[in-house]
């Protein structure tokens, strides 16, 4: 049985974030760009594998085409960030929307009054205060998630907590008292980096050193992790 075209929003990988708006006086489907979002008119009743079949061969390809171009992008396996103007962010503000999770990908969009001039000093030093929170944030949810895994696959059981932190100076760090440390660097880091450091500071648990003793443990800790190590 064929569905109805509601209203509604979803993230296509090559498009971004995608609206529909179901509308009782039109005729035919239309879409268009705002504010880097791409926004599509359905006639309401329309079926979905009519609007499916449209999407595909008509929509996506003129709309990929009439894309606005970011002005900047920060994307790694698990964040995308898109930089952006808009019309909808007041005069001297920043704003960090979050998106969702797309492919494994936290996703943001920061938007920057579309009258400012994006590559101002103060501007970018606005950006950057959040996306280092957007990573951290990452880290928390994501980074840490995989260290506890990877706690569980090795069979360690004396962390006491594993945290995210703003360090620009360690990826990680580990105390005594078993808390682990991991900067939000790591949020734009490939996998076998965060894996790197999350077993260094698995191994700093026993050896607070760097001696021969504790590489030979890190080595076995990457051995049983990575493919190949």
């Amino acid at each position: 049985m064929n569905t109805i075209v509601s209203g509604g929003d979803f993230l296509d990988y090559d498009l971004g974030q995608v609206k529909i708006y179901v509308r009782h006086n039109s005729k035919h489907i239309s879409s268009s760009w705002k504010d880097n979002t791409l926004c599509i008119n359905v006639p309401k009743g329309t079926p979905r594998d009519l609007f499916q079949k449209i999407f595909v061969e008509q929509i996506k390809p003129d709309a990929l085409a009439m894309k606005p171009k970011n002005a900047d992008v920060i994307d790694s396996e698990l964040l995308h960030i898109d930089i952006t103007t808009s019309s909808s962010v007041k005069y001297g503000e920043v704003q960090a929307d979050y998106i969702g999770i797309f492919d494994n990908k936290v996703t943001y969009k920061i938007l920057v009054n579309q009258k400012m001039n994006i590559n101002a000093p103060t501007v970018r030093q606005s950006i950057t205060v959040l996306v280092n929170k957007i990573k951290r944030r990452v880290v928390h949810v994501m980074v840490v998630a995989e260290a506890w895994d990877i706690a569980r696959r090795l069979n360690i059981s004396i962390i006491r907590e594993i945290k995210a932190t703003t360090s620009y100076t360690r990826w990680g760090s580990c105390n005594g008292r078993g808390v682990i440390a991991l900067s939000h660097l790591l949020a734009t880091c490939p996998y076998r980096k965060r894996v790197e450091t999350i077993t260094h500071e698995f191994a700093h648990l026993t050896y607070m050193d760097h001696s021969p003793a504790f590489h030979a443990l890190h080595q076995q800790y990457l051995r049983q992790i990575l493919p190949n190590p």
